[in-house]
C-alpha cells in the first residue's frame, strides 16, 4: 500500500495553470456563498425577524447589541482574512527574490 502511494506521489507533477484557476474560482464561489449567508443572517438579525435563540420575537435592545457585536466580529474576521492573504503573498514574493 505505501509503495503504491509513494509511486503515485513520485509521478505527480503538480497542478496545471488551468487546474489552479479552477480551484481559485471554486474557492471564490464558496467564499462568496458564505459571505452571502452571513449577510442574510445579519440582515434578519438587524431587522428583528430572528433573535439569538431562533425565535421570531426579540427585544430591540437585544437586536441592537447583537447587531453591534456581529458587525464588529465580521469586520475583524474580514480584515484578518485579508491581512493573512496579503502576508502570504508578500512571503511568496520575498521567497522568490531570495531564491534568485
Amino acid at each position: 500500500m505505501t509503495q503504491d502511494k509513494d509511486n503515485k506521489t513520485a509521478q505527480w507533477k503538480g497542478y496545471t495553470l488551468e487546474e489552479m484557476s479552477q480551484r481559485r474560482a471554486i474557492n471564490a464561489i464558496k467564499q462568496e456563498m458564505t459571505v452571502e449567508q452571513l449577510s442574510t443572517v445579519y440582515t434578519q438579525l438587524a431587522s428583528g425577524k430572528i433573535s439569538s435563540d431562533g425565535s421570531s420575537s426579540a427585544s430591540p435592545d437585544l437586536i441592537a447589541r447583537l447587531n453591534s457585536r456581529l458587525s464588529k466580529v465580521i469586520s475583524f474576521a474580514t480584515y484578518g482574512a485579508r491581512a493573512l492573504k496579503i502576508a502570504r503573498q508578500v512571503k511568496d514574493v520575498v521567497n522568490q527574490f531570495r531564491s534568485k
